[in-house]
Order: C-alpha cells, then sequence, then structure tokens
C-alpha cells in the first residue's frame, strides 16, 4: 500500500527528530545486546537516573507485599522476557477492545483508540481537520475470534461537529510541526444499533516511570487496514528524553506499515500505554536520501515495503495529557473537554531518593543539635522545602538534605512531571524534637535548599463567626464554640424572624403563609438574583453544558444528610487528609473539631428541594445548581476533604497537594469556604490555578477583619458576606483584596441536633456567602459554553471577574474599598456580553515575573515567617491548653514555642516601622496579649496586601435575550483602576 503524503511529512520529521539521538541510540542499542547476553543490567542502560527511579518506584506499587525489593524485583522480572504478571496482560487484552480502524473518505486507513466517553484519538496526520474527519468512520472489533473466525466489527461514523481537538488544523500539504494527534467525538451508537460504550476506554497516565530504556513494548494496530495486530516480538524502548525541544516523542524497534498511524504503543512492564505511535523512521544516507533494505536509494515508485525502517516514532503520553489540558477544542463544547480532562486524575507518587554516592570532597557538616533527640516511635514534623530549579540542582538538594537528616523521608509535593512552580516543592518529613522553627533554619543554611518551613497545624477563621477576639465565649457558624465542639445546632427561625422583619429581602413577606415562608428561607436567593433566572438566562443548550461542568470543594468533605442526597460525585472525590479515595466527613466530635461545615456550604450548591429526613416542616432553600432553569439537576459537587475539622487546617501541603490534582484534573470551577494563614504553596498553587483558567472562589474570611489566604491572592475571586438588609455581616472579613459581597449572615443550611436528627438552621459566614458565587460561576461557563475563545486561559478567569463586579448591585452600606463592587447579581451577570480581550488585565500584572508562573524569585525571612505564624496561632486561640491530653492535643500546640531571638528582633524592628501599616502598634504587655497580638498580625497582614484588577464598565444597553455572543475581538476599553497595595468504578450512596 502506498503511503500518502501526510504520512510521509510524518516521516521526514521523525527521521530528522531521530538524528539527533542517532549517536545515543546506537549506544543504547549496544547495551541492549549486552543486557540480552547477560553482561549489563536494564536499570544501567538509561541515561536519566531519575527516569529509572520512578520506574522502580511504579514496580514498587506494583509489587507490593513481594518477598524481594524493587529493584531486584524489576531486574529479574524484566531481565528474561519469559514472564508476565497476568494482571498485565488482562490489562492490554482490555486496551485491545478499545482499538479501532479509522477508514477515510478516499480508502486509506489509520488506527485510532477510545480514549473518554465518546471520544477517539489518532494521529493529525490521519485526520488533519474536521472535514477529514467528517467523511471517515471507524470500525470497532474488527479482529479475529478465539478460534480465528474473522469479524467484521462494528462501524461508526465520526462526529467532528460534536467535538474535535487537536493543536492546529491543516491541509494535507501544509507544513505542520506540532504535535502529532487528534480526538474526535464518534457517534454513540454503531449503524446496526451496538453502544460505543460496549468497547469502553482507556484512562491515559501522565506520569513518570512508566518505561526505560531497554525495557520491552508492544503496539496494538490495525497495519494496511488489516485484522487487528499486536507486535509481541522482542521489541525495545530506544530513546527518551527530557530535554527541551526533543521532549515529545519517543523511539522504539518495530514493525509498522501503512495504516498503523495513530496505534497505541504499551509498555509490557508496566502494561501501561506510553505512546501514540506516528510514523516509522527510515534510515537515510549522509545527504537525506532514503535507503532501501539492500543499500540502494529509494526512488518514487519503488515498493515501500523496500524502505529500510530504523525505529519508529510515538508521541509521549504525557506530552498529549499536557496538551490537552491547554487546547481548546476547534468544535464542540468545552464541558467535553474538562469531561475528558477528569479522566486524568492520579495520585502524587512518593519520592524517595537514592542516598548520595561516596563523596570524594570533605563530607558536609552535621547538623547542629536543636534539641534533645526524639524517642523511638515519636511522632513526626512535616517541612515543605522549596527546592533550586532545574533537574541537576534539585537532585542535589534533595539529596544534600538527606545527608544532613539521615532519618528524614522525602516526598515530592505534586507530581514530578508538573510544569508548575510547585514542581520544586518537597515534603521533608523529620522526628519531632526541638523547635522545628530552629530545624527550619538549619534546613535553609543547606545549599539548595531555597526555602524551609514546618508545616504546622493552622487555625482557620471558618468557625470564628461571632467571635471577639478580644474575649470569649466565642461562636461558630452552628453554635456555641469551647475547646470541645460537636458541631450540633437547633432550629433557630424563630430567633431570624424577630431579627430581620421587615428588611430589605423579608419586606411584605408572611411567614405564616407557606410560599411567603419558603421565600423567606430563601431570601439569598432574591437578595442575588436566582430567584430571577429564566430560559433567557440559560436556555436548553446551556442547561446541557451545566451537567456536564464540574465544580470541587475544598472542605470537611461530605456526609449522608439527606438534604444533599445525590449532589455529590463520588467517583472522583478525595480525601487529602487520609490521602485516599474517599472524602467522608467523620464527623468526629471533640477536641478542636466542628464537623458538618462541608455538608452545610455544599447544600447552598446542592442542596435538594425536598430533603426526606427533615421534617416539622422545616425544609426549604434548595441549592442554586439543582434549580436552576428548565429543569437542571445534574450538577455534582466533587468534595475534596483537606481539613478534620473547619476550625483547623491540619497541612497546608495537603490542601495545595489537592488544589493542584484538581487542577489538573480540568475543574472549571472550585470553591474554598474556609481559609488560613497560607504560604508561598499556597500562593503558588492559586496562580497555578489562574494560569490555567480555573475560577477559584474563596471566602474572605470570618472575624479578624482583614482578608485570609488564599482569598487574598490575585488569581482567586474573594467574597465577603452580607446580610438581608443589603448591610456587611459584621463579623465579615474585609479589604482591598474583596472582589464581590453575597449573602453570609443567617443563611437556611443544614444541621443536625444534639440528638443526631436532620433539620435547618440560620447560620452566619462569609461560608455561606462563597458558593453563591462559585454557583455563578458555573452556570456564567455554562451560558458561554460557545463563547469564551480567549487565547489564554487566565483571560477566562478575567473575564469572569470582569462581568462579576461590573454587573454588582451597589450597595451603599458596602464600601467597594472593602466589599468589593458590590452585591452579586446573578441574573445581571448572565445576561451581560462578554468583555474583548483588551479590556482584561492580568492578576499578576505587577509582579517581575509575568506570564506563566514561576516560583518567587525571593522569600520572606524565616523570622517574619515564624512570627506571622506563631502570633496566628495566638490570636485565633491555639495556645496549649493546660491538661489537654489526648486526641486533638497535637493539634492545640500549634503555638508551643515562645518567639526565637530572630523572631523577636522581627517583631522589635516591625514595631519600630509601624508607619507602614497607617496604624500605632501597642507594645507587648501582659495586661492585654491578645490585643498586643492581634495588632502585630494586622500590621504584619498589610506588608502582603497585593492588588487585584477592578473593572468599571462603560453603560450599555440591556443584552438581548437568547444565546450569548462571542468575545468581540476588541472594544473601547473599560475603565479600570486597581486596589492598593483516575476515575473510581466505585459509587457511593449520598
Amino acid at each position: 500500500m502506498s503511503i500518502l503524503p501526510p504520512a510521509w511529512a510524518a516521516m521526514r520529521r521523525s527521521a530528522d527528530h531521530y538524528a539527533q539521538f542517532a549517536t545515543e541510540i546506537e549506544r543504547i542499542e549496544g547495551d541492549i545486546d549486552l543486557f540480552r547476553q547477560g553482561l549489563k543490567l536494564l536499570t544501567d542502560i538509561s541515561p536519566d537516573p531519575e527516569r529509572v527511579q520512578a520506574r522502580l518506584e511504579r514496580e514498587r506499587d506494583m509489587l507490593r507485599g513481594a518477598p524481594q525489593p524493587p529493584r531486584q524485583a524489576l531486574e529479574r522480572s524484566m531481565g528474561q522476557p519469559d514472564y508476565q504478571d497476568a494482571c498485565v496482560l488482562q490489562r492490554i487484552v482490555g486496551y485491545s477492545r478499545c482499538v479501532g480502524r479509522i477508514v477515510l473518505a478516499g480508502g486509506e486507513f489509520g488506527t485510532g483508540w477510545l480514549v473518554g466517553e465518546g471520544l477517539l484519538i489518532t494521529n493529525h496526520h490521519v485526520l488533519p481537520n474536521r472535514a477529514a474527519a467528517a467523511g471517515a468512520h471507524v470500525t470497532m472489533g474488527y479482529e479475529r475470534t478465539e478460534d480465528s473466525q474473522p469479524q467484521p466489527g462494528e462501524t461508526f461514523r465520526l462526529l467532528p461537529e460534536e467535538f474535535f481537538l487537536t493543536p492546529r488544523e491543516t491541509q494535507p500539504d501544509d507544513p505542520y510541526e506540532e504535535l502529532d494527534f487528534t480526538v474526535v467525538a464518534v457517534e454513540p451508537a454503531s449503524q446496526l444499533g451496538k453502544p460505543l460504550t460496549t468497547y469502553r476506554h482507556v484512562t491515559l497516565d501522565g506520569g513518570l516511570g512508566k518505561i526505560i530504556e531497554g525495557e520491552n513494548c508492544l503496539v496494538i494496530q490495525h497495519p494496511n487496514g488489516d485484522f487487528k495486530k499486536v507486535v509481541l516480538r522482542d521489541i525495545r524502548l530506544l530513546k527518551v528524553t527530557d530535554q527541551p525541544g526533543a521532549d515529545q516523542h519517543l523511539f522504539y524497534e518495530s514493525d509498522t506499515e501503512p495504516g498503523s498511524s495513530g496505534s497505541m504503543v504499551v509498555a509490557l512492564g508496566t502494561g501501561e500505554i506510553i505512546a501514540l505511535h506516528n510514523a516509522g523512521v527510515p534510515r537515510r544516507d549522509a545527504r537525506g536520501n532514503y535507503l532501501k533494505k539492500d543499500g540502494s536509494l529509494y526512488q518514487p515508485g519503488d515498493r515501500d515495503e523496500s524502505i529500510d525502517w530504523v525505529a519508529n516514532q510515538g508521541v509521549r503520553v504525557s506530552k498529549i495529557v499536557e496538551a490537552l489540558g491547554l487546547l481548546p477544542p476547534q468544535a464542540g463544547p468545552e464541558t467535553r473537554r474538562q469531561a475528558l480532562l477528569g479522566g486524568l486524575l492520579r495520585k502524587n507518587t512518593p519520592l524517595n531518593p537514592a542516598p548520595l554516592p561516596p563523596a570524594t570532597d570533605a563530607p558536609l557538616p552535621a547538623p547542629a543539635a536543636v534539641g534533645p533527640p526524639a524517642p523511638a516511635g515519636s511522632p513526626r514534623v512535616p517541612y515543605l522545602l522549596r527546592l533550586a530549579t532545574g533537574r541537576v540542582a534539585a537532585e542535589y538538594a534533595r539529596q544534600a538534605v538527606l545527608s544532613h537528616f539521615p532519618a528524614g523521608q522525602l516526598r515530592s509535593l505534586v507530581p514530578e512531571e508538573s510544569r508548575s512552580a510547585l514542581a520544586g516543592y518537597v515534603v521533608l518529613d523529620l522526628p519531632a524534637g526541638g523547635d522545628p522553627w530552629a530545624v527550619a533554619a538549619q534546613l535553609e543554611t543547606i545549599d539548595g535548599v531555597m526555602e524551609a518551613e514546618p508545616d504546622l497545624p493552622q487555625r482557620t477563621t471558618s468557625g470564628l463567626a461571632g467571635q471577639d477576639l478580644a474575649a470569649a465565649p466565642r461562636a461558630t457558624e452552628g453554635g456555641f464554640l469551647g475547646i470541645w465542639e460537636d458541631g450540633r445546632s437547633k432550629w433557630n427561625e424563630e430567633k431570624f424572624l424577630r431579627h430581620w422583619a421587615g428588611s430589605v429581602h423579608l419586606r411584605g413577606l408572611d411567614s405564616n403563609v407557606s410560599a411567603d415562608l419558603q421565600q423567606i428561607r430563601g431570601w439569598n436567593r432574591r437578595a442575588t438574583g436566582f430567584d430571577r433566572l429564566t430560559a433567557q438566562h440559560l436556555d436548553a443548550a446551556a442547561v446541557a453544558a451545566l451537567s456536564d461542568l464540574r465544580i470541587g470543594q475544598f472542605d470537611t468533605g461530605y456526609s449522608d444528610h439527606s438534604k444533599l442526597h445525590g449532589g455529590y460525585d463520588l467517583t472522583a472525590d478525595y480525601d487529602l487528609v487520609g490521602d485516599d479515595a474517599d472524602a467522608r466527613d467523620e464527623l468526629d466530635s471533640g477536641v478542636l473539631k466542628a464537623p458538618g461545615h462541608g455538608t452545610r456550604t455544599g447544600s447552598v450548591l446542592v442542596g435538594v428541594a425536598a430533603a426526606a429526613g427533615i421534617g416539622n416542616g422545616h425544609d426549604g432553600n434548595a441549592g442554586f445548581l439543582r434549580t436552576a432553569p428548565q429543569g437542571a439537576a445534574g450538577v455534582l459537587l466533587t468534595p475534596f476533604r483537606v481539613a478534620k475539622s473547619v476550625i483547623l487546617i491540619d497541612r497546608v501541603s495537603e490542601l495545595v497537594r489537592g488544589v493542584h490534582m484538581a487542577v489538573d484534573s480540568g475543574y472549571p470551577v472550585l470553591t474554598m469556604s474556609m481559609g488560613t494563614l497560607g504560604n508561598s504553596a499556597l500562593e503558588a498553587v492559586a496562580r497555578y490555578a489562574y494560569e490555567r483558567g480555573t475560577i477559584w472562589c474563596c471566602a474572605a474570611g470570618n472575624e479578624v477583619r482583614f482578608v485570609i489566604a488564599p482569598g487574598k491572592y490575585p488569581g482567586v475571586i474573594c467574597v465577603a458576606a452580607s446580610n438581608a438588609n443589603d448591610g456587611p455581616w459584621d463579623g465579615s472579613c474585609r479589604g482591598p483584596e474583596v472582589d464581590i459581597t453575597a449573602p453570609g449572615e443567617d443563611v437556611y443550611v443544614p444541621i443536625l441536633t444534639d440528638d443526631d436528627d436532620e433539620d435547618m438552621a440560620y447560620g452566619s459566614g462569609t461560608s455561606y456567602a462563597t458558593p453563591h458565587v462559585a454557583a455563578a460561576a458555573l452556570l456564567w461557563l455554562a451560558r458561554h459554553q460557545h463563547a469564551l475563545a480567549y487565547p489564554e486561559p487566565w483571560q477566562r478567569v478575567e473575564a469572569f471577574r470582569f462581568c462579576l463586579t461590573t454587573t454588582a448591585r451597589p450597595a451603599s452600606q458596602l464600601p467597594k474599598d472593602r466589599y468589593g463592587a458590590g452585591i452579586l447579581q446573578v441574573d445581571a451577570l448572565l445576561l451581560a456580553p462578554l468583555p474583548a480581550v483588551d479590556q482584561l488585565r492580568h492578576a499578576y500584572a505587577e509582579s517581575r515575573r509575568p506570564g506563566i508562573e514561576r516560583g518567587p524569585a525571593e522569600r520572606e525571612p524565616l523570622a517574619l515567617r515564624e512570627l506571622t505564624y506563631k502570633t496566628w496561632q495566638q490570636v485565633l486561640g491555639a495556645a496549649p491548653v493546660a491538661g489537654t491530653t489526648g486526641p486533638g492535643a497535637r493539634e492545640l500546640q500549634g503555638f508551643s514555642a515562645g518567639l526565637s531571638p530572630h523572631a523577636q528582633v522581627a517583631a522589635r524592628v516591625l514595631e519600630s516601622q509601624s508607619s507602614l501599616t497607617g496604624r500605632p502598634l501597642a507594645r507587648e504587655s501582659t495586661a492585654a496579649p491578645a490585643a498586643n497580638a492581634y495588632e502585630r498580625l494586622r500590621a504584619l497582614q498589610a506588608l502582603q496586601t497585593r492588588s487585584k484588577p477592578t473593572y468599571t464598565a462603560p453603560p450599555v444597553a440591556p443584552p438581548p435575550a437568547g444565546p450569548p455572543s462571542s468575545p468581540p475581538p476588541a472594544a473601547s476599553p473599560a475603565k479600570l483602576s486597581r486596589a492598593p497595595g483516575g476515575s473510581k468504578s466505585r459509587r457511593k450512596s449520598s
């Protein structure tokens, strides 16, 4: 069969790529021969020790419980390819079901495989544009049975009008240098009515360690359009590299023919898909002429089979995964791409680097003692380290850390292949002993460690609703808070009605009238326009898109409260605290516990209209995403459990890892009704989400008056709280970092009573304001599903901020410099035209590092970080309590030591420079230590204030009803000002 011009172009490119590594590949081929003779170890073939280490870690996971060490098991299982774990073969058989034969309009063939729900992947040179795909079909099951009987398979049309994604559409003769892949929709049933789901689909893994040079791989293909074939002979990976400019492909031995383009390449050792086959590599002479197997020059008209193929090239799966997270589809809704990305969620893999080799120079000095040695079995303290950038520098820093602290255990914070600033962070677990901040100071003296900080528990402000920071007792969003808290509350409607009778949003309503009572309980809907939504705001297409969108919640997890029955996506939830796949809120009572917070905040989003477990006529106030127009009820909330309690975030690193995981998985909207002090890693992940177009809605915080993290970071949408009179909730944090205000005082939410019965009550906190804006963000994305074609992902976040703030309802009691643009008005938001590109401003435009996020160029002095943390813990009441022992006692030790000498100096410097904060600082005294600490904390936070884009739209006519318009390419800019300063198969009941 003749090779088509697009395939020839792909082969020319593959030959050029191969030429860059020809010498290295020849060396690897020689080492493979030595390995086959038993003269060389397989793990010594690869020139990349980090890749070998990652492969060993995968083998460790696969051989969990095996009697021999991973390296020995790896060498044994791969040293003589005579046997293979049956589970890997079963996986490969499953992969084979997903592979089909592509038939083009001209009768040419290719191969493709199902990579998502109703989606097929193949090469760009097979389907370079939508027109080519429209005339093609795929035959699934075109193969022989176990008794060699031919099966004609089932034919499915390709539907590029429903979804089509490739780096760039081209014509056959156009030059093309991007990644050689295309993803296209497939019709759900064959011409004979067989469901496409019969053949299932694969889940791509973008992680490292699936294969190393010299290891076996196989190819599943339809060569020359023939029945499905699997190349099973001794095939070896020849080259894979992360060298910039050459990291998109890998090379391997194999025999392929025309029609094999788009084949699946699988690592035999791990059973993981490693590449999308895209071209054979023909041998060339010094002048670039193609050679035949007999050594003569290939001439036009010669048989293609006569070419001397030296290798094959495939597009790396990790690069495809990376591209899928960045590229918008040429056709089809963005939600389809997000659904595809949803199958790419993967668990972070710990990193255990090899020990330092024997040094020829003098050894590194031993660390000075920081306290008495910890007894055996004592608890460990995690430290968050930011290392030098670059593979060599980072690996050196890891090994230097472990040489100084040999009892330490090191792991990556996020997947190693991540291109974000978070890739430079690792977590070091050390035995507890002495002041952790003194240990952090020692860590920062190690060459290659740019920043070190103990990852200690941090109090949140979500449990402070109603608290006077200078006095006690204090009340939470659910009720009274002592040191012991059970999260229970009671129905309080009579008090609510007495307090708010005659207020703006209750005026004219009679609580004795059933219909009016429901409006009273949903006053927050009236205040924000959710009760005014119609098909004009969300047509049938938008509602359909809404059901495909996903929203992630970072909170205390989910519960079985009937108010949220059926509202959770429990196939993708994750518990970052327990590091497992069940984000259930354990609802534990105890020291610093406040269970059920995730249930209450989640109800604002997905609470049902009629909860089976709530009696006495107390039910009401259904979630915004359950009551959208056109009967939309398919939106599910994915819970990510990042804290045992709303009062305490045990480890900020767990929150950072969870957000990074959700962003990588394609969640377009995240909501977080908790907040805390934060650190550089939390700031970095906020920017990571922003640069990738994720709208992260965060609470401004409660009671401490200044905006907390992550709400204070420029890339997030920060929400303050209002009340039924359009005034501020007294406990709401406020400041220039706030973008918008939404109802948060006395919002009707589900509770558990002291008798563990389900009920409802009015609760307060910015925790309840935040889901209003998150719901609006999801509706806005559904409304504009086909119009959000901005060139940069961050512009999607800014377009939402623009529409959100320019349609907000001003309120005289809510100054804009403290409460943002006004009160959320979702009905106006959805009808607002999208801004032009030139109207949008990057949230980090004032940074010296514009564009894609980078790690901070310098670190804040450790003494200031220690001072800030210990002051924060003191102010929020986390000082040790005399006589407190048992479960929860460790959480109370966040402020377990006085200020170090360096931190004391920092406190004195802050006092002397108090004019920077605009208010005098009270010196420390025994009379009012809490008040003095609070003033210090405010001064420290004022120094960290960051500006955000603020927008004022020019007057425009009300937009017409109907489908949304695309963002105009240019417009007169708005006035702008700046404020100062894997899928899981299980399903749990919900």
